[in-house]
């Protein structure tokens, strides 16, 4: 195990936790290096804004955390997190799980991801984390962010079927706006286990797997990995809110693959054509897959053609697919608009030679 200079400090009552970066300007990186550590509680950029500071822990080559705090109503600290990563203030909090065998273990605790400050979970190559508790994603107030991401085939945040709360206040109400952003990226066979909440400054994307349900309050969805497959092992729920869907050609193009229902309410659904492609009549795109599909109140947008592409969108036993009615034209991109108007000057020149 091998650790380079950090910043520890005990976290009364419960002694000998972990804390790297915690006092004013601090820096503080802690390696472990295949190796184990076992800790109440793992803070990553704690500071708070009167003492803003940045912490970093990587996990690799086979390496544990063990984060012990049960965050549940019979521990020691009830409602408290077992792992925080950019909770104070300005602070700066960044986690890394890398590899096979790489793992952060709160087996009965509770996650908080950029609650004051800015969060970061690197999952990748076959790491692992597992959250006995809830996973909080800037849910507490306006000045936090989060990113997670959960990269590559092995790779999990397992919230033993607990929630995952992205960019949402904590009692799930779209309409309270005490919270942050958020982001979650489930990408290249990465996989994800919990119940998934969204709100307005939430979003999830990728092409991994969502092992379970999710719900999406005003939040983003963006399937794929320009462009691919999202799969959600659960029923999916949307109020309001948008999906974006890119478009490369008849077989490349984004899709929500969902094992149980979905219900979209009063969503915004953006069809983007990327690359410089542009549909023919009769193309079709199939979006979304569910065992059922109920769309009410839609709002649909088109980007990257120009005005004039006649479509429609239907749902076939839940299937709901992009159907184009005419040929579409793709917007120049920003050099042929260039040489398009060199042209155009060329020719007035040649004219008022003439």
């Amino acid at each position: 195990m091998n650790y380079v200079p950090a910043s520890f400090a005990a976290l009364r009552p419960l002694d000998n936790s972990v804390l790297v970066g915690v006092s004013l300007n601090s820096t503080g990186t802690l390696n472990v290096n295949g190796g184990t550590v076992n800790t109440p509680i793992l803070f990553a950029g704690q500071g708070d804004n009167a003492r803003p500071s940045t912490g970093t822990v990587n996990i690799t080559n086979g390496g544990t955390i063990n984060a012990t705090l049960d965050s549940g109503p019979t521990g020691p600290l009830p409602g408290f997190p077992a792992v925080g990563i950019g909770r104070g203030l300005g602070s700066v909090g960044t986690v890394n799980v890398d590899g096979a065998g790489s793992e952060l273990n709160a087996a009965t605790g509770m996650f908080s991801i950029g609650r004051d400050g800015s969060g970061t979970l690197n999952i990748t190559d076959g790491g692992k984390v597992i959250a006995g508790n809830t996973v909080f994603g800037s849910t507490v107030s306006s000045t936090g962010s989060s990113s997670i991401l959960v990269q590559g085939i092995d790779s999990e945040l397992n919230a033993v079927g607990n929630n995952i709360l992205l960019g949402i206040a904590t009692d799930l109400n779209p309409a309270n706006t005490n919270h942050g952003t958020s982001t979650l990226n489930v990408r290249d066979g990465g996989n994800v286990i919990g119940n998934v909440f969204i709100g307005s400054g939430g979003t999830l994307k990728g092409d991994g797997t969502v092992t379970g349900g999710v719900t999406n309050f005003s939040g983003t969805i963006l399937p794929g990995n320009s462009p691919g497959t999202l799969h959600i092992t659960g029923d999916y729920t949307q109020n309001n809110g948008v999906i974006e869907i890119e478009i490369a050609g008849t077989s490349v193009f984004d899709l929500i693959d969902v094992t149980g229902s979905a219900i979209l309410d009063d969503v915004l659904i953006k069809f983007i054509f990327v690359g410089g492609y542009a549909p023919q009549a009769n193309d079709n795109f199939d979006f979304l897959r569910a065992a059922s599909v109920a769309i009410n109140n839609p709002t649909y947008e088109i980007a990257g053609l120009l005005p004039g592409f006649g479509y429609d969108v239907t749902n076939n036993n839940g299937l709901l697919s992009l159907n184009a009615l005419t040929n579409g034209t793709a917007v120049p991109e920003p050099a042929t608009l260039a040489l398009l108007g060199l042209g155009l000057i060329g020719l007035a020149a040649r004219r008022r030679r003439v």
